[in-house]
């Protein structure tokens, strides 16, 4: 991915599943940010 590559924000309650897929992402190159809920991605 460019360096300009678009910023996700990654929300769920399961931190196994979050950590998981965040990493992946990263590795693809996206810019992550997650959060545990609704709340907080707010």
């Amino acid at each position: 991915m460019p360096h300009d590559a678009l910023k996700l924000l990654f929300v769920d309650d399961e931190d196994g599943l979050r950590t998981t897929f965040c990493r992946e992402l990263r590795r693809a190159g996206y810019e992550v940010v997650d959060c545990p809920d609704g709340a907080s991605a707010l």
